[in-house]
């Protein structure tokens, strides 16, 4: 930073300031700070999630698909997943809603008008999982015809989910499992 000062032609006098060799002192010691192991949520849980909620419970089937969605989408939960409402087949202009999800020639389909930092949206399409048989995840088979199918255009699928209660319902989820 004071090279870049001097580079510029800017006072570097606040740099000898007792206040700022303090805070040279704090942040070399704050480097000591290990982070903890990044923790992953893999499709084994999700199965493990979804299996745990078709069988009821105290496992709500709506958070299921909620984390299911997210996961095959790879989605920010709060700002793509949680405001997502039921588009129609095909239709591609979706109006104002923030996440749409339907039906297209076969494949699930997600139109996003923001997509993390790309600010003109994006369509996010999967198919059919089922390779070898019938899987726990597919996109197509569960969340489609299992989920949204049944519901009316321009359905809020999760809208009575908070944030806050996703985060803690996943943990209150993983601890159980």
């Amino acid at each position: 930073l004071r090279v870049g000062c001097m580079l510029e032609g800017v006072s570097v006098e606040a740099f000898g300031d007792p206040a700022v060799k303090r805070a040279k002192r704090a942040v070399l010691s704050a480097c000591q700070f290990k982070p903890r192991e990044k923790m992953f949520i893999r499709s084994h849980l999700v199965e493990k999630i979804m299996e745990a909620c078709l069988q009821g419970g105290k496992f709500d089937i709506r958070f299921g698909f909620l984390f299911l969605v997210t996961y095959v989408f790879m989605l920010r939960l709060p700002s793509e997943a949680l405001p997502m409402v039921r588009g129609s087949d095909g239709l591609h202009d979706h109006g104002l809603s923030k996440s749409t999800l339907f039906m297209e020639d076969g494949e699930l389909c997600l139109k996003l008008q923001c997509r993390k930092n790309k600010p003109w949206g994006s369509t996010l399409r999967r198919s059919c999982w089922c390779n070898g048989g019938p899987s726990k995840l597919c996109p197509v088979h569960v969340i489609w015809e299992k989920f949204v199918k049944d519901c009316s255009i321009g359905y809020p699928l999760f809208r009575d989910i908070t944030p806050n209660l996703a985060r803690n319902t996943l943990k209150g989820y993983l601890d159980t499992l």
